[in-house]
């Protein structure tokens, strides 16, 4: 059964995860009775998710992951696992004896005018897909930024389901953060590529940071190839089945195509035109040349792009997202626009009973079950992973 609730302010001094998932009868029958936290209460701050579940009231699931009972009526025991990969060990020695790095924040760093990068990274392609293997997101900024959950979890979801021969993180500075100290803990083929952001293009001045994110994600899958995620996108499934075609973008809203998730070859045709109409780029004009103008290429030239039909990204509401739940298994991934949503703050335990999309993803990702969790991992089973 879930309970709806109102959000208040998540004490961090408070061991709140304890308390989360051991709700009693009574904090759910007050809570169903419409009662509503008091911020004063210890007990009452715990209570910062949106929805939270009666555990005592579901059943063990029959199958542990069901990707066709939507109904999220019982529970299952959750646990994490983690394994090595020597192939990826054996990618990165490929890097290292290549080319030139120095370490930033105990990660690998490249520079992304060093020409060698690109001649090694073509050592890495194991097979003859016209889209390398290869993954990159984007992180702008002259100031050092905390990597959230939220991160972490696309990354690891890549790094699950996509077994990708190398992810770059482009941009200047390298993230920070106990979610960055577990990701590079488990994900042992991340590299950070030192590249700085554009100020101007077609002598026009770029001023909005998203801007500069369009631009460079375009450049990057131009040199390299490969596959463009949102750092708030979560891969759901491999998508290998799609990187026999040379462009691959979805179609998200009315007249536009998402540029959360972009699979490209190198010296795509597609982006080499869509960069060229940057020259009436106008940046009042928001989404413009970032979602607009790649669904009227796509219409102009279809013999350069596969379009799929909103599979990469959600096109629905963020309360579907993140007030309630939503059948998400034709999705290749789901986009959570958490820059819209910033309500509640989740983590990998509070997400073990989070009755919505946003927990059921998670899970999926984590535990390989969409389902509601009988119990969570203990902590020490993520701080101590030493693979």
């Amino acid at each position: 059964m879930a309970v709806l609730c109102t959000v208040v302010v998540y004490n961090a001094n408070i061991d709140c995860k304890r308390f989360f998932f051991n709700l009693t009868p009574h904090h759910v029958h007050q809570l169903n009775r419409g009662y509503k936290p008091d911020k004063n209460k210890v007990e009452d701050m715990c209570l910062f998710a949106d929805v939270i579940t009666n555990f005592a009231n579901l059943k063990e699931c029959y199958n542990y992951s069901n990707l066709y009972d939507w109904g999220f009526n019982c529970k299952v025991t959750c646990s994490i696992n983690i394994s090595n990969n020597q192939q990826q060990q054996m990618r990165n020695k490929i890097l290292f004896e290549s080319c030139n790095h120095q370490l930033r924040n105990t990660t690998i760093s490249f520079r992304s005018d060093d020409p060698c990068l690109g001649k090694a990274l073509q050592k890495l392609y194991e097979d003859k897909s016209k889209v390398p293997n290869i993954v990159h997101y984007i992180w702008l900024g002259t100031k050092q930024k905390q990597f959230k959950f939220y991160n972490f979890l696309s990354l690891y979801s890549v790094y699950k389901f996509q077994n990708p021969c190398v992810i770059l993180i482009h941009g200047e500075t390298v993230p920070y953060g106990e979610y960055w100290e577990k990701t590079v803990r488990i994900v042992k083929n991340i590299f950070h590529v030192y590249r700085k952001s554009p100020e101007t293009i077609f002598r026009k001045k770029i001023k909005h940071i998203e801007h500069k994110a369009d631009i460079v994600r375009l450049q990057v899958l131009r040199e390299y190839g490969g596959i463009y995620l949102d750092t708030d996108t979560i891969l759901l499934r491999s998508l290998d089945s799609l990187r026999n075609y040379t462009f691959s973008m979805s179609k998200t809203r009315k007249n536009t195509l998402g540029n959360g998730l972009i699979l490209s070859a190198a010296g795509s045709k597609f982006i080499d035109i869509w960069l060229r109409n940057y020259n009436t780029f106008n940046p009042k004009k928001w989404g413009q040349h970032s979602v607009y103008l790649p669904f009227d290429l796509s219409i102009r030239n279809p013999e350069l792009i596969h379009v799929e039909n909103r599979t990469f990204l959600h096109g629905g509401t963020l309360d579907q997202i993140f007030l309630s739940n939503f059948k998400w298994s034709h999705l290749y991934a789901l986009h959570l626009y958490i820059r819209y949503y910033k309500k509640c703050t989740y983590d990998e335990y509070t997400v073990c009973g989070l009755n919505t999309t946003l927990g059921s993803v998670a899970r999926h990702v984590l535990f390989d079950s969409k389902e509601l969790c009988s119990r969570f991992p203990l902590p020490d089973t993520w701080v101590n992973t030493k693979l």
